[in-house]
């Protein structure tokens, strides 16, 4: 009993992991699917940063990506606040959306 408890927690967390990872893929690719997660490369982590490093080359290795993962991030939340959708009303009763995007 105990250890069917165990693996349903287990398989819990397993799918809430799987939730959280298919709703991120969904802000960059709203038409993306489970089957996706699968491919390798989707969900890989950045090298951790070290208190200390052997030399510029490593330093540059962990710190490169990290910085270009914050800068397409930034530009995403950037692109994403300067959509500005209004609606007006034209017949006093019928709402009519429009979606103005800045060039």
């Amino acid at each position: 009993m105990l250890g069917t408890s165990r693996k349903l927690t287990k398989e819990k967390k397993e799918l809430a992991q799987q939730i959280y990872k298919i709703e991120e893929l969904w802000k960059t690719n709203p038409d993306a699917t489970l089957e996706e997660l699968e491919k390798p490369g989707v969900d890989d982590e950045p090298q951790s940063v070290a208190l200390k490093y052997e030399d510029a080359y490593q330093y540059q290795n962990v710190f490169a990506p990290l910085i270009k993962l914050e800068a397409d991030y930034d530009k995403m939340m950037k692109e994403s606040q300067s959509k500005d959708n209004s609606h007006r009303f034209d017949d006093a009763s019928r709402l009519t959306p429009t979606e103005i995007v800045p060039p």
